[in-house]
This record gives C-alpha cells, sequence and structure tokens, in this order.
C-alpha cells in the first residue's frame, strides 16, 4: 500500500500535558460500542459502518456523493454527515486519520489520482475542523483495501472512499 502524508502546521503545546502514567485517549472497546450506537443515532447510515479493528476503530463513508463533482471539496450531504462525527469525536483524545482510497487509485492513475486523493482527505479533515473537532488529524491517501471492506461492497467497489481512524492508545 502507498501513502502519502501532508504535514500540518504544529499547533502550541498544551501547556498542561497528563500525567506520565496516564495514557491519552479512550480504551478501543468501549469506544467502539459508544460511537457506534451515538453515529447509527445521530447519522443517515446510508454508505457508513463503524468497525472495530485491532488497533483502531474505524468510521468508514462511501458513496458517489461524498465530494462535488469536478472538486476537491465535501458535498453538502456528506458534511451533513460529518458535522455529527466532528462532535462526537471531538471529546475523544485518541489520535484520528482520515484515509482516502479512490478508485483511481487502484487503477494506477499516477500523479493526478493521487492529488485528488489526498485533497479528498484534507477536505474531509478541514470538514471535521470546520464541524468544531479541535485536534490535529493526518490526511492521507491509500491504494489497496479499505480496513473495512463492507464499504467497499456498500458503495459497488467504484466510489470514493473515506475512512476515518480512531487510534488506540499507546500504553
Amino acid at each position: 500500500e502507498g501513502i502519502l502524508r501532508i504535514p500540518k502546521e504544529p499547533k502550541p503545546v498544551n501547556p498542561l500535558p497528563p500525567p506520565k502514567d496516564e495514557a491519552v485517549g479512550v480504551n478501543l472497546d468501549y469506544l467502539a460500542v459508544l460511537l457506534g450506537q451515538r453515529i447509527a443515532a445521530e447519522v443517515d447510515g446510508t454508505g457508513l459502518a463503524v468497525a472495530r479493528r485491532d488497533d483502531r476503530i474505524v468510521i468508514a463513508l462511501s458513496g458517489p456523493a461524498l465530494f462535488a463533482p469536478n472538486h476537491r471539496t465535501v458535498s453538502d450531504e456528506a458534511a451533513q454527515r460529518l458535522g455529527p462525527i466532528a462532535g462526537l469525536l471531538s471529546h475523544v483524545r485518541n489520535r484520528v486519520e482520515v484515509i482516502a482510497f479512490s478508485p483511481d487509485l487502484r487503477r494506477d492513475h499516477g500523479e493526478r489520482a493521487w492529488a485528488r486523493s489526498i485533497g479528498h482527505a484534507q477536505a474531509v479533515v478541514e470538514t471535521l475542523h470546520r464541524s468544531g473537532y479541535p485536534r490535529d488529524i493526518a490526511a492521507l491517501a491509500a491504494t489497496g483495501a479499505a480496513a473495512d471492506d463492507r464499504s467497499d461492497a456498500a458503495s459497488g467497489g467504484g466510489a470514493e472512499r473515506i475512512e476515518i481512524h480512531v487510534l488506540g492508545v499507546t500504553p
């Protein structure tokens, strides 16, 4: 799998870091159940899946209407779905990553496909920030299978897929 990372400007360091013996973030077993229930209650579930993986929780969004046609901006429909997710994640201190999986990358369409995919990941990050998520989020593009294969099946395999990964706590 190929991954392209775009660095973000550093933000000021929190003047009150957690004590050295305290892990930053929430246990994933508890968080997966809570996020799954809350997202199901607050977000239209079409093309949306929440799954617990070994070291992360994956919130997968798929479908042809995630982005405005021929643009690197999130569609109004996708922004409405991302708003409540941002609100729920804003209370979680675990690290978050957004990964864009594009059908163009699987067909090896070169630099243009990578730029489009990373642009889509960054657009989702910006939408999450506008919707109230307060911390840094890594924006990534990747080739290969998504972490949640159900999202690929739900979209017919040919649509853009976005995954929001909530990473586990490192003791």
